[in-house]
């Protein structure tokens, strides 16, 4: 979200408004919070509130004059666009719930570096957490994120426990031999890059 466009409502209904406009949220379920929350509110069921309260402004409440406390992020900003949408891993339920949200642009080298995974269900939507790959050269940023190994070694071992356990079954082990042989081909290329003395540089 441009921060520049940005106008802080001033009234429950106007911030109610604002997350049901389907081009301001995305997100359905922040759109049908934002309808139960109005109706809970027009019942006078939602604590001591009642209908009056939608059009309370709240200005002199919260000190519009007062310098907000910054908030609680993981990489990005909060109000950061979600740049693309991966839906690759979509099959079940359980995955079909898992929204991986892309949070950065490709750099000059063509691959992003911030995933959030949200989990969305019929109670909302809530972040996981955050992936975050190194960027940069470590010679020259240190290390400041995670590599495309150390997920595939994550996988491996799941996938180790899995044939290890009662759930031990063809398909399971085909996946292991494909994520084994990921984690070998990049082994082969960082090691010919230590060969050659361009490991950790932007040098291919």
């Amino acid at each position: 979200m441009n921060a520049a466009l940005y106008t802080k409502p001033h009234t429950l209904r106007a911030a109610l408004e604002r997350m049901k406009d389907p081009t301001r949220c995305d997100s359905a379920h922040t759109r049908a919070l934002a309808e139960a929350i109005e109706i809970m509110v027009t019942l006078g069921i939602f604590g001591n509130c009642d209908r009056r309260d939608l059009d309370v402004d709240v200005t002199d409440y919260r000190g519009e004059d007062a310098t907000p406390a910054p908030a609680a992020t993981i990489g990005p900003a909060a109000d950061e666009p979600v740049h693309r949408i991966i839906t690759s891993h979509q099959v079940n339920p359980c995955n079909d719930a898992l929204c991986i949200e892309v949070m950065d642009d490709p750099d000059d080298f063509g691959s992003s570096h911030v995933y959030h995974i949200i989990a969305s269900t019929d109670k909302g939507e809530r972040l996981l957490c955050e992936v975050t790959f190194q960027k940069g050269p470590i010679r020259e940023n240190g290390v400041n994120g995670i590599t495309q190994e150390a997920l595939l070694a994550i996988v491996e071992d799941r996938l180790i426990g899995f044939q290890n356990g009662p759930f031990a079954c063809a398909a399971n082990d085909e996946a292991l031999r494909h994520v084994q042989k990921a984690m070998h081909a990049l082994h082969s290329r960082t090691r010919d890059r230590l060969n050659r003395g361009v490991e950790g540089t932007h040098k291919l």
